[in-house]
């Protein structure tokens, strides 16, 4: 490979480490992408919230034709702005310099595609961009505001079961702190015993979350960007302690040791109101909060598991990639040599080049015109390079025509359109074959020939639109070969790895001083969900931490409700009910409950799934499991804890319970 001239080059600490070891790297030369570099330092790794990560920094790369071409989506332009500047007004001036600028010639500089510049906050970039070319996938503000409503769900749920359940100890230490004032306990000695008990509980349920919290943070390997140890962040938890204490322990005190001690048959009485009435309609904001939760969390489940199963369009199943960054000249840099060699081994059965791969973004755009047709005709599409091989080693059908051939001429160079381009083209597949189109490449625009079309598949992301797309043959225009992708038979796993590092140690021969990484296809084109189940895994777990809860505060009010009706239950027995008539006398108010939470939940739960859904082009049907599932689950919950109950006052011998009561 012939070395050109040196550049300066800066390296990333792991890359650093994994190029030289333990060696100083400044000041040693390496070669890659035809170039010899020379190491100038070495920059602490990019950190897991960066907008963009990377291990090298090019210096000084001189590329003359992007001096007067401003087209190109790869580089990303940082502005470090003063205090005092007018961003309004640098706006204004970049309106007019995007206007200057952005023709590629004068011929098309009314039709053709334009570009303008805008700025943008760099702390915005990863929750609120959805610009073309982002260099990573973003996570969305959406998805923040849903776990934030979601947790404020919980602590709703949290302290209803908190209200009811203060309520049924109060009932329980009422007649403890009746006998207890009888024999000379002063208020202020029962409020001290109460606070150091609710004191006590409070500390250890304290004490449990911050364990929870770092155990989360341990398992997940991420810190969350939180510094437990600065002094703003203790003032954060102080308060947060200092407002739970207050709410959970002090004022609870208060109201125990400050209420008027009911004889018992009022007590009895207070009892039952907790079990029926306002206390019983408490569950529903529960169970409401419940439903729309496990809806939720279904549904995200689905619709990862269907865009997993769905179709995209082409197959990267047995497809092995190697990222790398290598001229498009095939003589100069081998890359013929290196397609030779690999297909000569009977498990490889098609080697491609390319740009980028299927769940990367496209690196180019610009305007498609057909030259027979006037300039304002011209088209918006994205421009792919591609080698022959690219359709059928990710297996992506022709439709019509035929594809590049290995011996193209760059004096007539032939294009391939997806079928969105030649639907916007509005003729058929056989009138498009042959037709000359006139597409923007670099600094100038091309005439190129229609050779075929070839069917849609998300390139992308199945979360975006499928969009005009042109494809050009790498091996005729210059460019760089981003990925050489591999597709290899029906292996297993221990055979696929040895085919892998093959393909690593054939690439190492003929390029030992470029460091290329190998990863499998599909894996690289799913990563791109990786915040999808994040986000599915936090629902998952606030979904059965509300299950949970809502089972807790459940089953105390039907310990409450079965304690009012006990007395009522053994009158009754007594005068012959059977226990049809005693499960009635239970049943009939939570299924009106049970009706209601159906009715408020439905709505809300199909709110919020479907604002989720809008984010995807493709997705889910929300059929009759979106309604079953939750009614099944919130049914089990409420007759298990319910029934035990019941069922524990309705065995129990009358005559006893009358003579205690």
């Amino acid at each position: 490979m012939k070395i050109q001239n040196t550049r300066n080059i800066f390296l990333s600490e792991s890359l650093a480490d994994k190029v030289f070891g333990a060696e100083d790297p400044t000041g040693k030369t390496i070669e890659m992408f035809t170039e010899s570099w020379n190491v100038k330092g070495v920059f602490y790794d990019v950190g897991s919230n960066a907008h963009t990560h990377f291990h090298l920094l090019q210096l000084d790369r001189e590329r003359p034709y992007q001096e007067a071409y401003w087209g190109g989506y790869s580089h990303y332009t940082y502005l470090l702005l003063n205090d005092k500047a007018d961003v309004a007004a640098l706006e204004e001036k970049l309106k007019d310099f995007s206007t200057e600028f952005s023709p590629v010639s004068e011929k098309f500089s009314d039709a053709a595609y334009r570009w303008e510049i805008q700025l943008q906050s760099l702390a915005s970039i990863h929750l609120h961009s959805r610009l073309e070319f982002e260099h990573e996938p973003n996570g969305t503000m959406q998805d923040i505001y849903m776990i934030i409503a979601i947790i404020l769900m919980l602590m709703i749920i949290s302290g209803f079961n908190y209200t009811n359940l203060l309520k049924l100890i109060q009932e329980e230490r009422m007649q403890e702190f009746h006998i207890k004032k009888v024999f000379g306990a002063s208020s202020f000695q029962l409020f001290k015993q109460h606070l150091l008990e609710s004191l006590l509980f409070t500390l250890i349920a304290l004490l449990l979350a911050g364990i929870l919290i770092r155990l989360v943070m341990n398992f997940s390997g991420r810190d969350f960007g939180i510094e437990f140890y600065e002094g703003r962040n203790y003032a954060i938890l102080l308060t947060i302690m200092l407002v739970f204490i207050m709410t959970h322990v002090l004022i609870p005190a208060l109201l125990m040791v400050n209420r008027e001690v009911l004889p018992l048959q009022k007590q009895q009485r207070s009892s039952e109101n907790l079990g029926s009435g306002r206390g019983r309609w408490l569950a529903v904001p529960q169970f409401v909060i419940s439903v729309i939760l496990i809806a939720l969390a279904l549904t995200v489940y689905k619709q990862l598991k269907f865009l997993n199963e769905a179709g995209a369009g082409f197959s990267n199943e047995h497809v092995l990639t190697l990222s790398t960054m290598l001229p498009t000249s095939y003589a100069e840099t081998g890359l013929e040599r290196l397609k030779n060699t690999l297909q000569q081994h009977a498990q490889i059965k098609t080697l491609a080049f390319s740009e980028t791969i299927p769940g990367e973004k496209f690196e180019r755009d610009g305007s498609f015109q057909l030259v027979e047709r006037p300039d304002e005709t011209a088209e918006f599409c994205y421009i792919q390079l591609v080698s022959t091989a690219y359709f059928e080693t990710f297996q992506i059908d022709l439709l019509a025509g035929k594809s590049f051939s290995e011996n193209e001429s760059s004096e007539a160079l032939g294009v391939l359109i997806n079928e969105s381009l030649a639907e916007r083209l509005q003729l058929s597949y056989e009138e498009l074959i042959g037709k000359e189109a006139s597409i923007p490449f670099e600094n100038e625009y091309r005439t190129v020939t229609i050779r075929g079309v070839v069917k849609d598949y998300f390139h992308q992301s199945l979360r975006d639109n499928i969009e005009p797309c042109a494809y050009l043959n790498i091996k005729e225009l210059p460019g760089v070969v981003s990925s050489i992708s591999v597709r290899t038979d029906k292996v297993d796993g221990e055979e696929l790895k040895r085919i892998a590092g093959l393909i690593q140690d054939t690439y190492a021969n003929f390029f030992p001083a470029d460091l290329a990484t190998l990863a499998y296809a599909k894996d690289h084109y799913d990563s791109q969900f990786k915040k999808d189940y994040q986000f599915s895994n936090i629902i998952n777990a606030i979904t059965l931490i509300s299950i949970f809860m809502t089972v807790l505060g459940f089953v105390g009010l039907a310990s409450a409700y079965a304690r009012s009706k006990t007395r009522e239950v053994a009158i009754r027995k007594v005068y012959g009910a059977n226990l049809s008539d005693v499960f009635s006398l239970f049943g009939s108010p939570y299924l009106k409950l049970m009706g209601i939470t159906l009715l408020i939940a439905f709505p809300l739960s199909f709110y919020f799934v479907t604002l989720w859904l809008e984010y995807f082009v493709i997705k889910i049907d929300l059929g009759v499991w979106f309604a079953f599932w939750p009614i099944l689950i919130i049914s089990a919950i409420s007759l298990l804890s319910f029934g035990y109950y019941v069922t524990k006052v309705v065995v129990q011998d009358p005559v006893k319970i009358l003579k205690e009561h």
